[in-house]
C-alpha cells in the first residue's frame, strides 16, 4: 500500500475507529495533528528518534500512558494535552524575583557611601566566587574590598539576613500556583545565605531549592546553569519558563530554548502566568 505526498489531517478519536479501510485507535486527548508521508510503503515510514524519545519521556512523566497508534505500522505521535501552562516547568529566580535584596540600599547605607562608590571599591569578583561555592564567607569578608580595608562585616551580614522578607505579592501568588498543583524549582544566584531565607520565609513550601550556584558552582546566564535544569529534571528547553528580575538571564534563557518573564511586579507577572495557563482566567 502506498500513500502519496499529501497531508493528511487526523482529528481527536474517543474510540477504535477505521480509516480508509485501515485500523487507527489514536488517544483521546490526540490533538488534531498533520502527517505528510512520502512515495514509500507506509509500513516503511518511521518517525524521527526525537520524536520517539520524546513521547517516551511524557509518558514515563504522566500517569496516562501516552499510547501509540498504528496506521500502516506508522508509530503516531501523540504529544498529550497541548495545553500552555500544564507543560511548562516553573523555574523561579529568587533575589528580587520572589524576595527584597537589601544589598542595593542597605548595605551602601551600612558601609556609609553611595551603590556607585561601592561598586568601584569591593573586589569585583569575590562575590561571584562566593556565589559559586568558591570561597568562603570568611573569604569573602577578609576580601570584600580592594584595598583588603577592616570593616564590620559580621555585623554586615547579620544586617542583610535580617533584611530578607517576600517581595510585595509574591508569597500570595507563589501559594496559588501551589494550590494549582504546579511543581516549581528555584534556579538561583546566590552563595549558602539561601539557607538563611529558607529559614525564615520556607520557600521550600512551594518551590523546591534544586539549582543553587554555590552548589552547582554554575551562574546565570551561564548556558551551562540551564543545561543542569534540563538534565536533572529531564525536560526540553521548550518545557520550561524561567521568571527572573534579569535583563540578561532572561535573555540567557530565552537563547537557550526557553520562556522567560521579565519581572517586574507580581500584578504584571500574575498576569502574563495567567496568559500562559498557569493561573485559571
Amino acid at each position: 500500500f502506498f500513500v502519496s505526498s499529501t497531508a493528511f489531517k487526523f482529528e481527536s478519536f474517543s474510540s477504535h475507529q477505521r480509516f480508509g479501510g485501515l485500523s487507527f485507535r489514536p488517544a483521546s486527548s490526540l490533538q488534531t495533528r498533520t502527517l505528510l508521508f512520502s512515495h514509500r510503503p507506509a509500513f516503511l515510514v518511521k518517525p524521527k528518534a526525537r520524536y520517539c524519545r520524546r513521547a517516551e519521556r511524557l509518558e514515563a512523566r504522566s500517569s496516562k500512558p501516552a499510547g501509540k497508534s498504528l496506521w500502516c505500522g506508522f508509530e503516531s505521535l501523540q504529544m498529550g494535552q497541548d495545553t500552555p501552562g500544564k507543560r511548562k516547568t516553573l523555574i523561579w529566580d529568587v533575589m528580587s524575583t520572589l524576595v527584597y535584596d537589601p544589598f542595593f540600599v542597605e548595605v551602601p547605607e551600612y558601609l556609609g557611601m553611595p551603590l556607585k562608590q561601592l561598586y568601584k571599591e569591593k573586589d569585583p569578583q569575590i562575590w561571584s566566587d562566593f556565589e559559586m561555592g568558591r570561597c568562603t564567607q570568611e573569604d569573602l569578608l577578609e576580601n570584600f574590598f580592594l584595598d583588603r580595608r577592616e570593616f564590620d562585616g559580621d555585623g554586615m551580614v547579620g544586617m542583610i539576613n535580617n533584611r530578607y522578607e517576600w517581595l510585595p505579592g509574591m508569597e500570595e501568588l507563589m501559594k496559588e500556583l501551589s494550590a494549582e498543583g504546579h511543581k516549581m524549582h528555584i534556579l538561583s544566584n546566590y552563595p549558602v545565605w539561601w539557607s538563611t531565607i529558607e529559614d525564615k520565609l520556607h520557600l521550600s513550601r512551594y518551590a523546591t531549592w534544586s539549582f543553587v550556584s554555590c552548589e552547582t558552582g554554575v551562574r546565570k546566564p551561564d548556558p551551562k546553569a540551564f543545561d543542569i535544569v534540563e538534565a536533572r529534571l529531564s525536560v526540553e528547553p521548550s518545557e520550561c519558563l524561567l521568571v527572573d528580575d534579569s535583563p540578561p538571564n532572561v535573555q540567557g534563557a530565552r537563547e537557550q530554548g526557553w520562556d522567560a518573564i521579565l519581572f517586574k511586579s507580581s500584578e504584571d507577572t500574575r498576569e502574563q502566568l495567567r496568559q500562559r495557563g498557569f493561573l485559571r482566567a
